[in-house]
């Protein structure tokens, strides 16, 4: 794309105020800074924030595909559900502990059995199941790159020529 060094250094400045403005964003990061991790942008926030991008930079988010890039609102705290997993994967290590330490004098073999597995061994056969599809980056630079062409275009994507 075809862009004059100054305007592509405007869109940037505006971006980079849009965002600080928006999010509380230090302007001391570069166009690196990704807006999920380094930002903690995620959720309904994320969402706002491209909603409010994409309307104030007239970006036309028709092939912005948003759960390739931020983590759903709630997705982290879906953790306070496991908590009664977590306490009966307990209870049951301190039940085989106590039998183990009745049966292993009588039975060596069957009571070192009972220890291989540890609560935190349960849990995490319990949970590996819910693991979360690795998310791509969005950074600053993919919405300068963005708000540039008119449309969602990650920045790895397009070149410029000044």
């Amino acid at each position: 794309m075809k862009i004059k060094y100054a305007e592509l250094r405007s869109i940037t400045e505006s971006v980079i105020d849009f965002v600080s403005k928006e999010y509380w964003w230090e302007k001391d990061s570069t166009l690196k800074t990704e807006i999920e991790t380094d930002l903690g942008i995620s959720g309904d926030d994320a969402w706002e924030l491209m909603q409010k991008f994409s309307k104030k930079y007239s970006v036309d988010l028709t092939n912005f595909k948003f759960d390739r890039y931020f983590t759903p609102e709630g997705a982290h705290s879906s953790w306070i559900l496991w908590i009664p997993v977590y306490l009966s994967s307990y209870v049951i290590w301190i039940i085989k502990v106590v039998i183990t330490i009745l049966i292993y004098p009588f039975n060596k073999r069957l009571g070192g059995r009972l220890t291989e597995y540890s609560a935190k061994s349960m849990i995490i056969k319990m949970t590996d199941s819910f693991d979360y599809p690795k998310l791509q980056s969005m950074t600053i630079a993919d919405l300068v790159t963005s708000a540039a062409c008119g449309e969602f275009i990650k920045r790895d994507s397009i070149r410029f020529e000044m």
